[in-house]
Order: C-alpha cells, then structure tokens, then sequence
C-alpha cells in the first residue's frame, strides 16, 4: 500500500483538548484577529473539530461566543450538526465524562490554567503564619489577623479584614493581586509588600517592584464592595523601599533604607526591631503580641527613647531587657496586667 494514499484522522482525545484550550483562552483574554484567523482555521480542519468546540463552549456556558463568531465568519455545517448553540444537550453520561475531561484539562495545561482558593486564614494573639497561595504567591499573616482569598482565572483578591500581611506576589501582568483592607486597595502584579489595617487607616510598605494606592468614599452602611480597579480613587504609586500611610488621602510617605526596611519586616522572622522610638510606641507594638495590658506609670517615661531588638510575644523577655538596659521596673497589677515605671 502506498503511504502517500494514507489520510490521518485526527485523535479524537487530541481533538478534545485543543477545543477545551481555545474555550478557555477566550474565556481569559479578548481574542485578536490573528487569534480569530487561527481558531477558524482549527474549526474548518473537521467537523469533529467544530463539534467539539461547540460541545466545549455549551458546556463553559460560552453559546455567545461561538453566535458571536459565526456571525463575522459563518462555517458551513451538514444539516444533522446545524442546530444552534443553546439547543445542545448532552446525555448524563456525555456531560460527566466531559466534566472529568475538562477538570483534567484545567488542571494540567498552559497558561490558562485557573487555581481557585478561596479560603479564610486567621492567627490568634501572638501567633505568626505563613500561607501558600494556589497562584504561587506565598502570604505570611502577622498577629491577630484575619485575611479571606479569593483567586480564579481572572483575579486575585484578598480581603484584609484584621491585623498585618505580607505579600510575595508571583508576577501575572494580565491577574493583578488586589488587598482590600476596608475602603481601601492595594494593587500589584508581581512584587513584595506589607499592609497593615490599623484603626484609622492602612499602612502599606513595599520591599520590591511597585504597588498602586486606591481609594473610595466610605459607604453609608456596611463595607466596601470589590469594584474593578477603574471604579476606585488612584492616589499614589509606591516603588522598592518606600512606606505610607494613607486613608482618603495619603497622611504620610517615607523612603526607608535598607536598614530601616529589614527592621520593619523584621517581623516575620518573629522579631521586632528598634532605634530609638519613644516606649510609648515600643509598648504598643508588642501589645499586638500579648493579651497582657501594659500601663506606662511615669508621663515622662512614655518619650524614652529604645533601641533594641525582641522577639515577638516574649514579653518576659522584653521587660527583663527593659529593666537590664533602661532601669524600667516591670509588676503586675490587681487587673492581671504590668505597670512599667521606673526602678529605684
């Protein structure tokens, strides 16, 4: 037999994928002209090919699409295989195995391939925690926080609803990494940053690339609902190294060195670091660690400055260090808390 009289028919299986990957590259990008040009072609290769696109597209809830194109470029089609998009049926058996073929697809080819989580992480007082995120972004949760994810083909959100973050964001330009925290977004694509959701407003300090600050008014009543970038307030674009603190505006910017950047993230390596801060401002971040109530006796020992640094939540530690290098004296009161003052 000669093999030039041999004509290949396309497997089947092969067939399947492709039609699955084309529905789910036009379900996360506009397709453009070159893209339209090449799946015609793929879809005049057979009617296998077309069958399968359509049975793919009915079943991703996609009948617009393909209405859409034959509309700018009509395939012809035998009389059995005319019948529009939203009259197709699929028997129990067909649809299951489609299901099972198309997760298998989803979760093993290409770029188009969406990771969804969506999940609440929180950490009691004290507690620090480290999370990996299906888009191989990684978050780290600070003290008392609560943070809920949200991540699918087409964005990645997380609502910051308590406490501090950190974000090292794996790079997708075409899913931004959004952090609400109230009325307030924080926007990347591939960076590192930290937010803070503090009483009044948001800090947010950037270690690598570059995030953008949003804002919106506050709502009558409730919390802030997740718009689209475009529906927010832009205020300022914050690159490596640079720190602010912003609300309906930004209250303060900063450019911070490398030194001053590694002691304000010393915190994830479970220590707090500092140069010469009042104790007011010592004592009120390692509150964040402990249940304890600690009272500063002495107004005048509130602006003493401290240098030093502590592991996180080891208050023990930190009394005994304040007592060694500063003369502060640490005792329990009748409340069950500790009243600094100074020793004798």
């Amino acid at each position: 037999m000669n093999d030039k009289n041999i004509v290949e028919l396309p497997d089947n299986d092969v067939i399947e994928k492709e039609a699955a990957l084309w529905i789910m590259r036009a379900d996360d990008v506009a397709l453009t002209p070159d893209m339209r040009a090449e799946l015609a072609a793929w879809m005049k290769r057979s009617v296998r090919h077309r069958h399968a696109f359509e049975r793919m597209a009915a079943m991703w809830g996609m009948a617009d699409l393909l209405e859409d194109y034959n509309r700018i470029d009509p395939i012809e089609s035998p009389l059995w295989f005319a019948s529009p998009m939203r009259s197709v049926v699929l028997t129990g058996a067909i649809a299951a195995s489609l299901v099972l073929f198309v997760g298998a697809v989803l979760f093993k080819v290409g770029p188009w391939t969406p990771s969804i989580q969506e999940e609440t992480f929180r950490t009691a007082i004290g507690e620090q925690r480290t999370v990996p995120l299906a888009d191989g972004s990684v978050m780290i949760l600070n003290t008392d926080t609560k943070a809920s994810i949200e991540i699918g083909r087409k964005l990645r959100v997380v609502k910051l609803k308590k406490g501090e973050a950190h974000f090292d964001v794996a790079k997708e330009k075409n899913r931004p990494f959004q952090v609400y925290a109230e009325q307030r977004l924080v926007q990347a694509v591939g960076t590192a940053f930290t937010v803070r959701l503090r009483e009044r407003d948001v800090e947010v300090t950037v270690a690598e690339g570059v995030v953008e600050l949003f804002t919106q008014d506050m709502p009558t009543s409730g919390t802030a609902e997740i718009k689209a970038p475009s529906e927010w307030r832009s205020l300022t674009a914050l690159s490596a190294n640079e720190s602010a603190v912003f609300d309906e505006g930004v209250a303060s910017r900063a450019k911070l060195d490398k030194s001053a950047l590694k002691k304000k993230l010393m915190w994830r390596d479970g220590f707090l670091a500092f140069s010469g801060e009042p104790l007011a401002d010592v004592v009120a971040e390692m509150s964040r660690y402990t249940e304890y109530e600690i009272v500063i006796s002495d107004p005048e020992l509130r602006s003493l400055p401290i240098a030093g640094s502590y592991e996180a939540g080891n208050i023990k530690g930190m009394f005994d260090s304040l007592e060694r290098a500063f003369g502060i004296k640490a005792e329990r009161n009748a409340n069950g808390g500790v009243v600094l003052s100074r020793g004798a």
